[in-house]
């Protein structure tokens, strides 16, 4: 309180002002006392001895609060007024499925909770927005996914339908991901972000032809022939070929040519005895959705005859100019046409040998001289037989230069076998060279070769009979010899 004459004493009739000043945050309420009032400043006239008291109060606020969108505020302490000064929290909780804004009003901020220090009556406003989700959907296989409605985002609790629709020759399988169900269509609510794979399924067979051999083919024991087929799945794709063959008619049995071929087309296939004029083949191709086709020759066609009765001698030497390939056929008559072939040593692309071809005592002699020193290759005959049929001799393996310097027995095989045994051995110089077939007991069953051999490498095949006719399936042995020296080894015949 200020006076404007501020005196220890004052003289009868003296007149003065009294002026009130509250502290910040507080409000003068009155004068009391001698004086009643609540002017300010208060005039005083001095007749006597004066005791006033000023009294000054608090402020008080109010803090008000509303609130856009859904949800709820709390106040803390949660009070009708709030002193001058006093610390308020606004703690701002949105409803399920909506989040907090920010706040507006006297206070701009995003702060939750805040914090409000009363100063004056406050005004805010809690803002909330709903939430808003996506929702992708993948597809596995072939179809497709329609969203109902069919939007960018979507607002909490929205109800969503997905409807799959198959491709042809496809089928709907389900929902995973985010949710596991076969329902077509599917109702989703959204009350998240989520992510749906539709999966769908090939239904369909692969489409399988057999082209050859497809009826009236005659094919020949241990030699090479081709398998040609087609098959196409347009769904998942064919994976595998199985090349299955009876010896019995449509009605099989059937046993296995090769399991889980590439889908190129052809097969280049080892014929194996016993013979028949029953055979049938039968291509069955599996697709990527384990969908399985087949398809069988149209009529049958003839396991028949022997690559021994066709082609007497095939031999590769290994000469100074390159390597001398000799062969000979037993029925010259049933070729149209011979080729002699070279590949590298791995046998994946043949190419015709061009040198001069002689006839000497029978034999042909072709010379590679194109063959380079120390290389090794293989040879072979691809030949068309006159009823149009073709097959192939060999491979037989020789390395250019390469003088032989010792009888070996190369290579037998296949082992175990069910019908014919390829053979290949080498002779140093002019020998006579015996080969065997043998029982466990030591009894010879067949003379696979006898007689005199210049220096060379020789290829043979047993048919896998003995003077009895086939052989039976088991345990045998087959010895090579010439003079003291001698090999063995085991086979083993199934049936």
């Amino acid at each position: 309180v200020a006076m404007f004459s501020d005196q220890a004493t004052y003289d009868d009739g003296t007149k003065f002002n009294l002026t009130a000043t509250p502290a910040s945050g507080w409000h003068f309420v009155g004068w009391s006392g001698d004086v009643t009032s609540t002017d300010n400043p208060l005039s005083v006239v001095m007749s006597a001895n004066t005791s006033l008291t000023a009294t000054f109060a608090i402020n008080t606020y109010t803090l008000d609060v509303a609130i856009v969108g859904n949800g709820t505020v709390a106040k803390s302490p949660d009070q009708a007024t709030y002193d001058d000064g006093t610390k308020v929290n606004l703690t701002a909780t949105p409803a399920s499925g909506w989040h907090f804004v920010g706040w507006s009003g006297d206070v701009t901020s995003t702060d939750n909770p805040l914090s409000v220090t009363m100063t004056a009556n406050t005004s805010l406003t809690a803002t909330f927005a709903i939430n808003t989700y996506t929702l992708n959907v993948t597809v596995v296989g072939s179809g497709s996914v329609a969203k109902d409605p069919n939007q960018a985002a979507y607002d909490h609790g929205t109800s969503v339908m997905l409807a799959a629709t198959p491709a042809a020759g496809y089928t709907f399988v389900g929902w995973s991901g985010d949710v596991t169900s076969t329902d077509n269509p599917l109702t989703v609510i959204m009350d998240g972000n989520k992510s749906l794979t539709a999966t769908f399924t090939d239904q369909t067979a692969p489409a399988v032809t057999v082209s050859v051999p497809n009826g009236g083919e005659s094919y020949l024991v241990d030699a090479v022939h081709k398998i040609i087929w087609t098959a196409s799945d347009a769904g998942s794709g064919v994976t595998t070929v199985d090349l299955l063959l009876s010896r019995n008619g449509v009605g099989g049995p059937y046993e296995t040519i090769a399991l889980g071929e590439p889908n190129d087309g052809t097969y280049d296939w080892l014929v194996t005895g016993p013979f028949t004029f029953h055979a049938i083949l039968k291509v069955v191709a599996t697709d990527g959705a384990t969908n399985v086709g087949e398809d069988v020759s149209d009529a049958e066609w003839a396991i028949d005859g022997s690559v021994a009765t066709l082609v007497s001698t095939f031999v590769a030497n290994p000469v100074v100019e390159g390597v001398e390939v000799r062969w000979q056929l037993a029925s010259p008559e049933q070729f149209a046409q011979v080729t002699l072939e070279r590949s590298g040593v791995e046998g994946t692309s043949w190419a015709r040998v061009e040198g001069a071809v002689r006839i000497v005592e029978g034999i042909t002699v072709v010379t590679d001289e194109t063959a380079t020193a120390g290389q090794e290759y293989q040879y072979r005959l691809a030949t068309t037989l006159r009823n149009g049929q073709q097959a192939v001799f060999g491979p037989l393996k020789a390395t250019a230069g390469e003088r032989i310097t010792e009888f070996a027995f190369t290579r037998m095989g296949p082992i175990p076998s069910n019908g014919a045994v390829s053979l290949e051995f080498t002779v140093p110089r002019t020998a006579k060279v015996n080969v065997r077939v043998l029982d466990v007991q030591g009894r010879e069953v067949a003379s696979v070769i006898e007689g005199t051999y210049t220096p060379g490498r020789y290829s043979a095949t047993w048919n896998g009979h003995g003077s009895r006719g086939l052989v039976p399936a088991g345990a045998y042995f087959v010895r090579f010899q010439s003079g003291s020296t001698q090999f063995v080894k085991r086979l083993t015949m199934v049936r």
